[in-house]
């Protein structure tokens, strides 16, 4: 099915002496397993450059075949391209192939439509199609230890990279000033609570300086709200007593 088939542990030294920096579609396959990453690119030689980059760094976007690579090595993959086509083609040529090949279910692509999440804009049609096609996969399926592992590590993973972005940074900063407002609040308040209060008994005048509201309130018998309604002027006295801050 390949135009043309390079091993992966000697790509790098033989691609870019080959006319391979045009727009088409390519397969990374597994030898072993026979499993494939489907792709496209306006410049195939530049695209493989990064794949292979990316898969030595451990960072490749393709968990699967991420750990894949990490497991076997170079020597188990093949770069091979499927065909050469114009650029107002490639999606759709990709497409093909990943529903020829069901990459996106059986192989290594993380999408099942062809483009990336970021400039690819789904419409309603497509992500019906996608909901049904995973849906037949999955019918009825028990998922083995190892791959609720390789999920639990693929959320992990998208955790980790949501932790690095800007957004994320910004909506923690956000909520440490709302903690740090409102832990201001607080203080304020135990501030005002912990301030003396001067009570005076109606009719003897009577004046006693106590140390806080909770005093105060214990010494006249009655609660702090009503020591706190007197003080802001809600009411005039409370149980015989005008109540003000000293």
């Amino acid at each position: 099915m390949a135009l043309l088939s390079y091993p992966a542990s000697g790509l790098r030294g033989v691609m870019w002496g080959e006319d391979l920096d045009k727009p088409g579609i390519y397969q990374i396959r597994n030898v072993e397993t026979g499993k494939v990453y489907i792709g496209s690119s306006k410049s195939i030689v530049w695209r493989w450059n990064k794949h292979l980059t990316d898969l030595d760094c451990g960072k490749h976007h393709s968990p699967y075949l991420q750990r894949s690579w990490g497991k076997r090595g170079a020597c188990d993959f093949m770069f091979e391209v499927l065909m050469f086509c114009d650029e107002s083609r490639r999606y759709q040529m990709e497409q093909y192939f990943i529903d020829m090949t069901r990459a996106d279910v059986y192989g290594y692509n993380g999408l099942a439509l062809a483009g990336t999440a970021r400039n690819h804009r789904w419409t309603d049609e497509q992500r019906a199609r996608l909901s049904e096609r995973m849906r037949a996969a999955y019918a009825g399926r028990v998922l083995s230890d190892e791959e609720r592992e390789r999920m639990s590590g693929t959320s992990k993973a998208a955790w980790a990279r949501r932790k690095r972005s800007k957004a994320y940074k910004e909506e923690q900063e956000m909520k440490a000033r709302e903690k740090a407002k409102s832990m201001q609040e607080i203080e304020a308040r135990a501030s005002a609570r912990r301030k003396a209060v001067r009570i005076e008994r109606i009719g003897s005048g009577e004046v006693v300086v106590l140390p806080s509201r909770r005093a105060a309130a214990e010494y006249i018998g009655c609660c702090t709200k009503q020591i706190r309604d007197v003080i802001v002027g809600k009411q005039m006295s409370t149980h015989g007593f005008f109540v003000n801050e000293a």
